[in-house]
């Protein structure tokens, strides 16, 4: 047949008697396709069962797939170094086929081929895979660096939710929300540390639970910025204000339970007694946080505002500790200074009273019921009194300017709210203020009465619009208040989410 020219019959006439050396030789001598005969063999060497042999003659013919599938089903010995082999050789552009199934066949033995199979799947661009192995085998500094590196690869990807949890667990609560965020299921990352915070609570760590509660006031913060306004944009379901109080509360009453237990504190008499006023101030009785004593907050609050001289609220604290379950170890100690606080003067140390900076007026320490009495209602304002009501925990009982506490000693701080009028945006406004001179403004007593004169007259403005509305409206700083402002006496927050 080959002298004849015909040297494709003889190759057949070679692979009809199984001859495949000779068939192989004569292709390659005459020049035929190699491969055709190397794929007869390697079906012959299949039928009769001898898959390594066809194995490796799919792989010479470059039939990389059914190569791969052959030894992932057979699983002879040695059989994942030789898929890890395998797709060493092959290109994720012309062999991703065979490269996803020489990833798929390892994976089934992922604690024996863990290491092989994030090489395959990273050669690939499965990053889905690659975060499911590392979750398994629990290799997270892979996980995390695979991450980081192809962040934009997870986008609606539920593979990484188990890193995010891991991340949580770790408290690296920032980086486990954004992989939550980009999986698409901020949800379950509120559920789940929503269950921490609990956890925390119950198990008596008030200031772990503080500080996860922040946590979550940062992360609704940034959920409300997309929706927020230029200024005093709204949050709707209140997560903001609600977390942030709460983070608030916890942190205070912890100093509390700390000073109860140990009969010390860090703190001086009257940061304690603004601290506990802040807490009565804020907590509703109805509604109490779980694992926060009010009773115990009474408590504290009457002995510092006795030893300070502020009787009245000490008297109110004391009436409203009898309508509260007492600590039964100091009862005995309630029941002997309610009776003794009698002989005190009536009235209260003014000085301790707060201040609104912004209309002037002098509030109650405590918020008032109608007989005179304690109550914590969660708003500064008087219930049912004529004053603007505010969201704040804390407000003026007149124009329902909020208070904002000192973290320190838990003072009122000398701060008016204020936000840019009409068109103005943060922005703009940021940089008007940055603009002040006072070099160029003139002599320093000119500017400083030329920036009080201003911007008193924007907050009287604002308190004359207000007087028509129950609501608390922020004063409103034109352009030029805003350039005759003092930079070094501005404090900018971000947008303000409305509960």
């Amino acid at each position: 047949f080959t002298k004849a020219g015909d040297a494709q019959k003889a190759v057949d006439l070679f692979v009809d008697l199984r001859l495949w050396d000779e068939a192989k030789s004569c292709a390659s001598t005459s020049g035929l396709n190699l491969s055709d005969v190397l794929l007869k063999h390697a079906t012959w060497a299949e039928e009769i069962g001898d898959r390594k042999t066809a194995s490796e003659l799919y792989v010479s013919a470059k039939e990389y797939l059914k190569a791969a599938v052959l030894i992932g089903q057979t699983k002879d010995q040695g059989w994942g170094v030789s898929l890890l082999n395998i797709a060493r050789e092959l290109s994720p552009v012309t062999d991703a086929a065979a490269l996803q199934r020489c990833g798929d066949y390892l994976a089934e033995s992922v604690d024996e081929y863990s290491n092989e199979i994030l090489e395959v799947y990273e050669k690939i661009g499965n990053f889905e895979g690659y975060m499911d192995v590392c979750v398994q085998t629990h290799k997270w500094q892979e996980a995390a660096a695979i991450y980081n590196e192809h962040e934009g690869s997870f986008r609606g990807c539920w593979s990484v939710l188990p890193y995010a949890e891991r991340l949580i667990i770790q408290e690296k609560f920032q980086n486990a929300f954004r992989v939550y965020h980009q999986a698409e299921n901020v949800a379950l990352g509120w559920r789940l540390m929503s269950q921490i915070v609990k956890n925390a609570i119950v198990e008596g760590r008030l200031r772990d639970a503080s500080y996860y509660h922040w946590v979550l006031c940062k992360e609704a913060m940034l959920n409300a910025g997309s929706n927020a306004g230029t200024h005093g944009g709204k949050y709707s379901d209140g997560s903001y204000q609600h977390h942030r109080l709460m983070a608030q509360l916890y942190s205070g009453y912890h100093i509390v339970q700390e000073l109860c237990d140990e009969s010390f504190s860090r703190l001086h008499p009257e940061a304690l007694f603004q601290l506990t006023a802040f807490l009565i101030n804020s907590v509703s009785i109805a509604s109490v946080p779980e694992g926060i004593s009010l009773a115990l907050v009474y408590y504290t609050f009457a002995r510092q505002a006795r030893q300070l001289g502020a009787f009245q609220s000490a008297r109110s604290a004391y009436r409203q500790m009898q309508l509260l379950r007492l600590p039964a170890n100091l009862a005995p100690s309630i029941d002997l200074d309610t009776l003794t606080i009698q002989v005190e003067p009536t009235g209260d140390n003014p000085d301790l009273a707060p201040v609104c900076y912004r209309c002037g007026t002098t509030g109650s320490i405590l918020v008032q019921d109608g007989d005179g009495d304690a109550v914590g209602n969660g708003n500064g304002a008087r219930p049912g009194g004529g004053g603007a009501s505010s969201t704040a925990a804390e407000s003026c009982a007149n124009c329902g300017h909020p208070f904002l506490r000192c973290g320190i000693n838990y003072d009122v701080l000398p701060l008016v709210e204020f936000i840019p009028r009409g068109p103005i945006s943060d922005r703009d406004a940021a940089g008007m203020i940055e603009s002040w001179d006072p070099s160029v403004d003139g002599e320093e007593g000119d500017d400083l009465d030329a920036e009080n004169d201003s911007f008193i007259e924007a907050i009287n403005s604002s308190l004359t619009r207000q007087e028509s509305s129950r609501e608390y409206l922020p004063t409103e700083a034109d352009e030029a208040t805003l350039r005759s402002l003092n930079r070094e006496e501005v404090f900018a927050l971000g947008p303000v989410f409305v509960g």
